[in-house]
């Protein structure tokens, strides 16, 4: 069944706004549409699972507007821009969004980005891997190997949750390169992919503890057995 989520989407370019919330509507989540800074402020402390902010608005800016939904909510805040600088990017952070995506995007990796931070709302199951060998506490964020300790990077990190989570299915390049990215919201590109997967089998793999399965021509699957 699927979780029905409010979003709240600030955004002046209509055209925009009403492609977005085609594809939002899609997925079932239930969207409302302000295209001013006063028309969001108007909303921004209504009930809502997801605030979308476009940082540029005709009679303000989405950093205020961020700063008054952070006041009465902590829900995932998510920025859009045709700012494709650092500063505003750090200051959008700096406000409290989760994350900040600029102008032009891919529809299909705005999707996958909302999708990723609805996950974070559900109830979580299964938060630890453990085989006797590699224990894994997805809430904590520590890995260890045979009772060691051992340092993932926060990149190598979410592609190890993202298998675990998806065991046994088949994994295609395509499908993690657009649902991960670095600490700074860049896209991993495919040379990134591979020597992030590379290292990461070799922080938790030996001989005798196989996890990760090459799909040639396809991408990766998870083959460890959870006990």
């Amino acid at each position: 069944m699927k979780t029905t989520y409010k979003i709240l989407l600030v955004e002046d370019d209509r055209t925009l706004s009403a492609t977005l919330t085609y594809n939002l509507e899609q997925k079932d989540w239930a969207v409302t549409c302000a295209y001013t800074f006063q028309e969001g402020m108007a909303l921004c402390h209504d009930d809502y699972d997801l605030f979308i902010l476009d940082v540029n608005l005709p009679d303000g800016n989405g950093f205020s507007l961020c700063r008054e939904v952070r006041k009465t909510s902590d829900k995932p805040v998510v920025f859009l821009t045709a700012n494709d600088m650092e500063a505003d990017s750090i200051q959008g952070y700096d406000v409290g969004a989760d994350d900040y995506i600029t102008k032009p995007f891919s529809i299909a990796v705005f999707l996958r980005k909302i999708d990723v931070l609805f996950k974070r709302l559900l109830p979580q199951k299964n938060q630890r891997y453990s085989d006797g060998y590699l224990d894994v506490d997805l809430t904590g964020m520590t890995v260890s190997c045979g009772g060691q300790l051992v340092s993932l990077s926060a990149l190598e990190f979410r592609t190890l949750q993202l298998f675990i989570e998806n065991r046994r299915a088949v994994l295609t390049r395509q499908q993690l390169l657009q649902t991960l990215w670095d600490d700074e919201g860049d896209y991993v590109d495919e040379h990134a992919l591979t020597m992030g997967i590379s290292r990461l089998r070799k922080k938790i793999e030996d001989q005798d503890h196989v996890y990760i399965k090459t799909v040639y021509g396809l991408g990766y699957m998870w083959v460890g057995e959870k006990t």
